[in-house]
């Protein structure tokens, strides 16, 4: 009674290094004494593929029988299942993958559970992270499940699917929780940069680097908010204050200015330039309503900057006077003296007469002059 390839494929596949067979293993069988041609002994290996029995490889990637090419047949790697999958248990891992979403073909699912197992490790790693974040979970059966291939990877799926899919959900939305607060977690962070020379801050800095010691990001109740309230409500106070400060001493710094005498006879254009060279105008209270508001306050002016320019007023009110006193000064004309020949008293007297009224011309246009 001559063999058939199943016979052998089982055979040789359980005496082969690995538990593997190649094509090459069955060369043997296609002439002499059984005579099977290379059709027969191909046909017999995508059947055993097929049916679960032989897992094909090619450079390291699982194929399914459709997969398998006829001309690269000898460059295709061919190795004994030792685990035989139920069609109950396939049919599980078929409900699973699609409850969580993974791509699946019916007949290669062992693809559809390395492509979960991919999915729950990344999982895993976006389910944590750096403080205050908790520490992403792994769990040993991950890296086991990342070892196996085929029939054994299928089963253990098959095994474990309760646990998978527990993992899968609770891992995603730990995912989610995170991602909702982070955001939040970095606008306190913000907020007391913006403060961080702000004694009445502090205890709420020290709150917040417990939070990071403890990797409480996802601590129930969520402990940012009433952190970003505070600090919020604090800084809120600090640039009112500020505002205010710098309102008052605009506002008495014009009045002073307008009211001395060489500002008043500025035009209005001339008397904007100079405010604006000198930086001076009002400054209108942004909007502090909530803490997002109080940010987006201190990013475009932080406290530093408010308390520079309250400082730089007086000096800045000092050089618009300064530039309005050069310009209210009168003009100097330069006047040179008329060479002349003078032997008489007359001759004095009339080229006196004529220089006073080249001068006095001048001095009636409002220019100085300088002989």
């Amino acid at each position: 009674h001559s063999p058939s390839p199943f016979d052998i494929a089982r055979r040789d596949g359980a005496a082969g290094p690995l538990g593997g067979v190649r094509v090459l293993d069955l060369s043997a069988y296609i002439a002499g004494p059984y005579g099977w041609p290379q059709d027969v002994v191909d046909a017999a290996l995508y059947v055993l593929v097929a049916s679960g029995h032989l897992r094909a490889e090619h450079q390291g990637q699982g194929l399914a029988a459709r997969q398998i090419e006829q001309g690269k047949i000898n460059q295709t790697q061919f190795r004994l299942e030792a685990a035989v999958v139920t069609l109950p248990q396939r049919l599980a891992v078929r409900r699973l993958l699609s409850e969580l979403g993974i791509p699946y073909r019916n007949d290669d699912e062992p693809s559809g559970c390395a492509g979960l197992v991919e999915t729950l490790r990344a999982l895993a790693q976006q389910a944590g992270g750096p403080p205050p974040c908790p520490e992403a979970p792994s769990p040993p059966y991950l890296a086991e499940l990342a070892t196996l291939r085929g029939n054994e990877l299928l089963l253990a799926v098959a095994n474990q699917q309760e646990r998978l899919a527990a993992d899968f959900k609770q891992w995603q939305e730990v995912r989610q929780q995170i991602e909702e607060r982070l955001p939040r977690w970095a606008s306190l962070e913000r907020l007391l940069s913006h403060g961080a020379a702000l004694s009445e801050l502090a205890p709420l800095a020290n709150q917040k680097a417990a939070l990071l010691a403890q990797r409480g990001l996802l601590q129930t109740p969520d402990p940012v908010p009433p952190l970003m309230e505070q600090a919020a409500g604090l800084l809120r106070e600090k640039i009112r204050t500020l505002y205010q400060q710098y309102q008052s001493a605009f506002e008495q710094g014009m009045a002073r200015l307008q009211a001395h005498p060489a500002w008043q006879p500025l035009a209005s254009a001339e008397a904007g330039r100079i405010l604006e060279a000198q930086n001076l105008r009002p400054l209108p209270e942004p909007r502090l309503g909530n803490a997002q508001e109080v940010q987006s306050a201190l990013e475009a002016t932080n406290l530093q900057q408010l308390q520079d320019r309250l400082a730089a007023l007086p000096t800045r009110f000092s050089e618009a006077l300064q530039e309005a006193l050069r310009l209210a000064a009168p003009k100097a004309v330069r006047l040179s003296l008329p060479s002349a020949s003078l032997q008489t008293e007359e001759e004095v007297d009339e080229y006196l007469q004529k220089l006073r009224e080249a001068i006095m011309r001048h001095i009636a246009e409002g220019s100085s002059v300088i002989l």
